[in-house]
């Protein structure tokens, strides 16, 4: 009998210690010391991610199926994760853009360090809010909705950006389509145009950039994206109306 107690402890202590171990190093349990920059504000199916409890620095976020996630930093930045979604918290001011839909409220600062690194670039940010879609499957595929304020995109390899600027048709460039029976690009109603080669962009608010690799195209926010806006800020306000019960 003594002898299968002292098996089965060591076991128990082994599991403990390599649960500890990943735990941290995927990013489940803060590590001791590290820099807290932030917190839970309002999780959805995401036990491991409670309300209140401590984003720190380096921790690596993912949400899968009908899970979500909003985070507040102490600077005032406000992210939440929609599903299927992996964002890196390097550090305060500088967030991984991994994959997937997350909605960015970025808080005026008297600097303008504020960055979000993704696949195809580094996003400098002024004082604003933005959602980034990228596709999981395929790192050349995001786009980037700017609800208000400026983003300067800059090219993460020695790579130039391909940049267009997608216009509207005049009624006579459809009618010649039209006629001409190009009814795949008719019915898109919308051409691109090349502007330049680029290592820099700037993006204003009411547009998006959309990147196909290396091809980023300009293009007016499509009306459907103020309904993802306010689909992200109403989970942040439910939060909002939950503790005002509590």
């Amino acid at each position: 009998m003594n002898n299968l107690f002292n098996r089965v402890i060591p076991c128990s202590r082994k599991c403990l210690f390599q649960a500890l171990f990943l735990g941290l190093i995927f990013g489940w349990l803060p590590l001791a010391n590290a820099e807290v920059i932030g917190e839970v504000i309002r999780s959805q199916n995401m036990p491991v991610y409670p309300k209140g409890m401590e984003i720190t620095k380096g921790m690596e976020i993912k949400t899968n199926g009908d899970q979500k996630i909003a985070i507040k930093t102490r600077s005032g930045d406000v992210l939440v994760a929609g599903k299927n979604a992996t964002i890196k918290i390097k550090e305060p001011g500088f967030f991984s853009h991994l994959f997937g839909k997350i909605y960015y409220f970025i808080a005026p600062r008297q600097t303008n360090k504020v960055k979000v690194t993704t696949s195809m670039a580094t996003i400098g940010i002024r004082g604003t809010k933005f959602i980034i879609d990228s596709d999981q499957t395929n790192d050349g595929a995001e786009t980037v909705s700017l609800a208000s304020g400026k983003l300067n995109f800059e090219s993460n390899d020695d790579e130039l950006f391909e940049l267009y600027h997608q216009r509207e048709l005049t009624e006579f460039e459809m009618y010649k389509r039209q006629q001409m029976a190009e009814y795949a690009e008719f019915k898109q109603n919308m051409m691109d145009e090349f502007v330049a080669y680029k290592s820099s962009i700037d993006l204003d608010d009411g547009f998006a950039l959309k990147f196909d690799g290396k091809k980023a195209t300009r293009i007016k926010l499509d009306e459907n994206i103020d309904d993802e806006f306010a689909e992200f800020e109403q989970f942040i306000a439910e939060n909002s109306l939950e503790s005002g019960k509590e």
